[in-house]
């Protein structure tokens, strides 16, 4: 699959659980941000994408739902900037391209609040996963 059939499962399936019209997401739709999602909504998409895709979705990596806590080590550790940060954090991460990673490194420092995982970040992860 290519990133534009993933990015249209993912929006397929997100609309259908969140009951709204799939042309109103994109790939920089929120999920947690811009739709009312909450945990169990990502549990309903996992397996719908799991499903749809014959793929083993690792929800961690999919859903980003270490990202902080890496961010946080990082900076624990030291290392203050967003590239070198997302350098760092890219083998936990291996489907987001380093210029995503840098952003979301770049948020995270300056404390925007809330998760930033968008459905663009999920259709690359199933790239990534169907891949191998």
């Amino acid at each position: 699959m290519s990133d534009s059939v993933n990015l249209d499962v993912v929006r397929r399936l997100t609309a259908a659980i969140f009951e709204c019209d799939p042309a109103e997401l994109t790939a920089e739709t929120r999920l947690m941000l811009d739709l009312p999602c909450e945990s169990i909504d990502l549990l309903e998409l996992s397996t719908g994408l799991a499903r749809a895709c014959g793929v083993n979705m690792n929800d961690n990596a999919a859903f980003l739902r270490s990202l902080e806590f890496h961010f946080a080590r990082l900076q624990r550790e030291g290392h203050t900037e967003a590239a070198e940060i997302a350098a760092l954090c890219g083998p936990e991460f291996p489907h987001l391209a380093p210029e995503r990673l840098t952003g979301l490194a770049a948020a995270w420092l300056a404390g925007e609040s809330g998760p930033q995982l968008s459905l663009g970040d999920v259709a690359a992860y199933l790239d990534h996963a169907r891949r191998g």
